[in-house]
């Protein structure tokens, strides 16, 4: 309860700020780099063209897709490089 002064012990409020200190460097960190997204979005590209040029029939847009898919995946990897030296020596798998 909280008594008439603002004593907030008992309520829950000190477990709270604890778990939120805990969590607060978890939460600063962004979950991907710009390098992870980038190589996700260029593969999504690269997908669509390689179906679209499969629908069409156009085995230059189908090739063009097959590389910028590759590319995104080389892009990705990079990112995830990046993200694994960039932890905690404690922390990778």
């Amino acid at each position: 309860m909280i008594s008439i002064n603002g004593d907030l012990r008992g309520c829950g409020v000190e477990y709270e700020r604890d778990q939120l200190r805990r969590i607060q460097p978890i939460l600063s960190e962004p979950l991907m780099n710009k390098d992870q997204v980038k190589g996700q979005i260029k593969q999504a590209k690269g997908q669509i063209k390689n179906v679209a040029g499969k629908i069409l029939g156009d085995r230059t847009m189908q090739a063009k897709g097959k590389i910028q898919d590759a590319a995104g995946k080389i892009q990705e990897g990079y990112g995830d490089l990046k993200a694994d030296l960039k932890q905690d020596p404690d922390e990778k798998r």
